[in-house]
This record gives structure tokens, sequence and C-alpha cells, in this order.
């Protein structure tokens, strides 16, 4: 969830202490990717955890079940973890105030998680500390049969999840699944374009939620592309800043350069990130998208 830093003042600071503790507001209209959110009901008594890359569409998916849930009169809470985290006891304090846990201040681990509970934790990737993600990982496996755990993050950084998951324990929804198919692509892009011409574009971005968003604003672009695919014009500059800003700079100079080289030879996807050798690179199951070698 992205924020803006306004001057400091104790309504500023009390408003974006609040905000981690509900869905951020979306400004934009939603698509119902109901067979995703079906999954996440579906899946009681487990952790589901959704992988994907920035603007791969995990937190609206997120905030779309949340919201209904809430109307059918379920109980649900919320959490978006930042960077400040990783201490252990803001952590704590978070995921206490998030699901209303009675007071452990004493002890080392948090108390289970209620039953008869939605919880949504949103950002997992900014838990770097082996503490943090500890402490995290414990409460999250606490979930009761009566109750669900949804996880986002970009990146899986904890890798007892992935253990968890072989137990099933924890369900994994990835990049794959958050692509776009056709249908979904036609809805975002608009009734300008044939079937066949949402099927090019939609293969062009990969299905990536975010990427369809910019061709939308992009018909100049997306013309040009579907005249002559085979020489590809500038991208659309809000596309390109967009990849540079949320994907590239945070990236490690090696990775960076690893990605770099591997485009010589073809597009690289999340698949193609995740099976990098690990001497190679310390990207493990990082999700990336790129637009063209």
């Amino acid at each position: 969830m992205l924020s803006i830093e306004r001057g400091a003042g104790p309504a500023s600071e009390a408003a974006s202490r609040s905000s981690r503790f509900k869905p951020p507001r979306l400004m934009q209209h939603l698509l119902p990717r109901s067979r995703l959110i079906q999954q996440l009901k579906d899946n009681q008594g487990v952790v589901t955890l959704l992988i994907g890359p920035p603007g791969g569409g995990r937190t609206v998916v997120m905030s779309e079940c949340y919201r209904q849930l809430a109307e059918a009169g379920e109980a649900v809470c919320w959490l978006s973890l930042s960077y400040a985290d990783n201490d252990p006891a803001t952590l704590r304090q978070h995921l206490s105030r998030a699901f209303v846990l009675p007071d452990s201040s004493a002890a080392e681990l948090l108390p289970e998680m209620p039953d008869a509970l939605s919880g949504f934790i949103d950002g997992v990737h900014w838990l770097e500390d082996p503490r943090a993600r500890d402490l995290l990982l414990h409460f999250v496996l606490s979930v009761p049969a009566g109750s669900r755990l949804v996880l986002a993050a970009s990146q899986l950084r904890v890798p007892s999840l992935r253990r968890a998951e072989l137990n099933g324990l924890v369900r994994v929804i990835g990049p794959a699944q958050l692509r776009m198919d056709d249908d979904e692509a036609a809805m975002l892009l608009g009734e300008q374009y044939a079937r066949e011409q949402v099927s090019q574009l939609n293969a062009f971005i990969d299905g990536w939620p975010a990427g369809l968003r910019f061709l939308q604003r992009a018909p100049q672009f997306c013309h040009e592309y579907l005249a002559s695919s085979q020489s590809l014009p500038a991208l659309p500059e809000e596309l390109a800043d967009y990849f540079e800003t949320h994907i590239c700079q945070g990236m490690a100079g090696n990775r960076l350069e690893t990605l770099m080289e591997l485009s010589v030879l073809q597009r690289f996807t999340p698949e193609l990130v995740a099976a990098l050798p690990a001497g190679v690179s310390h990207w493990g199951a990082t999700s990336c998208y790129a637009m063209a070698g």
C-alpha cells in the first residue's frame, strides 16, 4: 500500500496508524475476479498465500474478499505490514490490535488466532528479520478450523511457509493464477478491440493486471503494436515509469543484471525468475515481470 507522508503531527500520525488496520482505498473500478475470491473463501482452516509481482492484483483480491465477507456479517480483520514490523515488539503490537488478542506482553509467543474470524495480512515480504518472521509464522499456523487467514507478498521470504505448504497447512496462489485471462483482459481494455486483438495484447503483457490498466490508457501504443507485433514501439511512458520505480529500483544490482542478460534470450516471467539457479543470484522465488528483452 502506497502512502504519502505529509507534515508531521498527531492527526496525520494517528491516520497513518489506523490505515494499517483496514484495506486501502481503491480509486479505480474493480473487476469481479470471482474465481480467485471464491478460492479465498473456500480455504477455511488453512493459510492462503498470495504471491505475485507489484501490480499483480494481490491487495485488490484480498480487499474485495474482505468486503464481501464483512457485508455478509462475518467477522473480519486486516493488517498491512511495513518495514517497521521487522521489530518483533512492533509486529506483536500490530497483530494483537488487528486480531483483538488478549494481552501477551509477558509471553514469548502470541496467543493463537481466534476462531470464526477471517484475517487478512498484506505485505509479508517486508519482514526480513528472522525473529519477526518466526513470530508471524507461529501465529498464522495457529489458524483454527473455523477461521481463514490470507497473506499477500511480492515474494516468499519465509521458507517455513513452503514447508507448511507441503504439510497442507498453506495453500499458495501464485503469479500464474493471478494473471488475467482473456475475458478479464477484454473487460479492462474495453470494446474497441476484437477478441483476437485482446488475446494478443494480453499475451504481450503476460496477463499482468497493472500492465493491462496501462494499455487501456495507451490506445496509440496498442494500435501500433497490433499493426506490427514484430517491431515493438516505445512502451507507454506510464508503464515504463511504473516498472522502473516499483520493480527495478527495488532490485539488488546482481539480480537486475542477471535478468537483463536472460532477457537477451527471452522475455522473462515470474516462472523464469524463480528457476534461476541459487548460485546466480539471491532471488529465490521472486516474482517479477518485464515487457520484453
